[in-house]
């Protein structure tokens, strides 16, 4: 009987020492609303709940550190020629930069307990460079909104001064080499250089598109379109 008492003690420390790391903060939001992992140290990503079932959570996140060209085009008039059988596009055509979105089911199964150990939690999104999580917590919310938990890791401690400082290292025998220019298209999940000279050679042709010419706007959006799909596979090939 002691035996099973102390193991149940054991149990609890070790349950509880696994979040003496973490602090956990419960929001209520109203729902289309979005959470933003700015509002907790985190980058500009916001985090939708887009509906809720039995057994599982609807979620999209839209990332504003990796941001994409967008081409769009007002058809307003189409003039055909019976003579040539040509026709004639008249519209205007605008671009911008939109923030990456991506939607995903999350099952409603292996869930961790949510603060005060009443209700079940489940994962909706992990940042992996700040390690935050955003949780959907299967409770009772207010009405029309839903209760989200964030887990925030805490700072590390400073580290401890050494009790003698080595001598500095002899400086470098060769030149220290040119760090690469930044990329300030995506803060967030780092893109190849060839991608990124993509992106610029996009924004070059945009500027000079001319969008009375239906031909030249359909190529572009189909630069646009090739441009996503390298993008999104080489975002899977990082994430994994």
């Amino acid at each position: 009987m002691k035996l099973s008492v102390l193991a149940i003690l054991l149990f609890a420390l070790s349950a509880t020492a696994k979040d003496d790391n973490t602090q956990l903060i419960t929001k209520d939001i109203e729902w289309t609303k979005p959470l933003n992992l700015a509002d907790f140290g985190g980058p500009h990503i916001e985090v939708f709940v887009r509906s809720r079932e039995m057994t599982f959570v609807s979620v999209q996140t839209a990332d504003y550190t990796q941001m994409v060209p967008i081409a769009r085009t007002n058809i307003q008039s189409v003039e055909v020629n019976n003579y040539t059988n040509t026709a004639t596009v008249y519209g205007t055509t605008s671009s911008d930069l939109q923030p990456t979105k991506q939607t995903r089911g999350v099952k409603k199964e292996r869930g961790v307990s949510g603060p005060g150990g009443r209700n079940e939690m489940y994962l909706l999104f992990q940042e992996p460079k700040t390690g935050i999580k955003v949780y959907f917590l299967d409770a009772i919310s207010s009405m029309n909104h839903d209760t989200l938990v964030v887990a925030v890791p805490k700072p590390a401690p400073p580290p401890s001064l050494p009790q003698s400082f080595p001598t500095a290292p002899p400086p470098p025998s060769t030149p220290t080499p040119t760090p690469p220019i930044p990329n300030k298209h995506a803060e967030g999940l780092p893109i190849s250089p060839e991608l990124f000279a993509w992106y610029v050679r996009l924004q070059q042709e945009r500027e000079s598109l001319d969008t009375s010419n239906p031909e030249a706007v359909a190529l572009f959006n189909r630069h646009v379109a090739d441009y996503h799909d390298a993008l999104k596979k080489a975002r899977g090939g990082q994430q994994k």
